[in-house]
């Protein structure tokens, strides 16, 4: 067999996701809720911080998800993840609600791990800044 080039992988882009599509499915199992996101192609910066992100969220010992919703017992179980493709990456976000709990409650608390995320990255930004304009007068009164 004579070595020949090797094609990469040059998907077709999908079109953009409207909305949110929801399906229920019925079976034998516990109820839960699972939450996916596309995520982005292979070896881009998105895509890595979705990983990291999905590793804050949850790790098994210490992610926000783990400390607020798993050991304070908000629910019985939940999780999050990301798994990438060439292509696409999904992330996911799941919870198996307590007895007594709704899905939608459970899902509640999944979006409220989202924004305490999005409020510490806010926080974190916002001293950056601050600590990147304390510098630069700093820098000027040196030069005076």
């Amino acid at each position: 067999m004579k070595a020949q080039p090797v094609e990469l992988y040059n998907p077709a882009p999908e079109k953009p996701l409207k909305g949110i599509q929801e399906v229920v499915i019925n079976g034998p199992s516990a109820e839960n809720v699972n939450l996916f996101y596309r995520g982005f192609a292979e070896n881009t910066h998105d895509a890595l911080m979705l990983d990291l992100i999905s590793s804050i969220l949850s790790n098994g010992k210490a992610g926000l998800i783990d400390i607020n919703l798993n050991k304070q017992q908000q629910v019985l179980r939940a999780g999050a993840g990301y798994q990438q493709m060439k292509d696409y990456g999904i992330f996911s976000l799941n919870a198996q609600p307590k007895q007594g709990q709704t899905l939608e409650q459970a899902k509640a608390l999944l979006l409220d791990q989202i924004d305490l995320l999005k409020r510490q990255f806010r926080r974190i930004a916002h001293q950056s800044h601050r600590g990147q304009q304390q510098v630069q007068a700093a820098a000027i009164v040196r030069r005076k």
